[in-house]
């Protein structure tokens, strides 16, 4: 499903998804293959394809010339990962959260990083807060990087 209100950038994907997982957003376009890197870049073209609604062709060309049918394997692993892994599935629901949040408060000319913080904190279910608070606070506290390279 894409935000209607504010279209979301591969872009803007691998910054938050590099900053979510500690790695650089063109190293998510690189050919490198620690497990980390792949986790991270598999879990950015799952975001982009589910927030973008780009076909996989598309987006591997743009997220570092990958081939498609690599893309599709990829999304498709990490979906199966979000069902089975509790971990993975709140590492999602986070990064996707801050993405659409970012995206949004773009859109309206926000680049006040600590209001997006609070704003995007407001946006979670309380019930779903606990279980995402340790990847939620990680994951957000470091957006103010991306807002000073921006």
């Amino acid at each position: 499903m894409t935000c209607a209100l504010a279209p979301i950038s591969c872009g803007l994907i691998l910054d938050v998804v590099g900053i979510a997982y500690g790695v650089r957003a063109r190293d998510l376009c690189s050919r490198g293959n620690s497990r980390a890197l792949v986790a991270a870049r598999r879990m950015a073209w799952t975001l982009a394809r589910h927030l973008t609604g780009r076909p996989h062709k598309q987006l591997g060309r743009v997220m570092g010339g990958f081939h498609h049918t690599t893309l599709i394997e990829g999304v498709r692993d990490t979906e199966v990962l979000i069902e089975r892994a509790a971990k993975t599935a709140a590492d999602y629901a986070v990064i996707r959260a801050a993405i659409e949040i970012l995206a949004e408060e773009q859109a309206d000319g926000v680049d006040d990083a600590a209001e997006i913080v609070i704003h995007g904190w407001r946006q979670i279910q309380p019930a779903t807060k606990a279980a995402l608070e340790a990847s939620f606070v990680a994951a957000l506290n470091n957006l103010q990087t991306l807002f000073e390279r921006h």
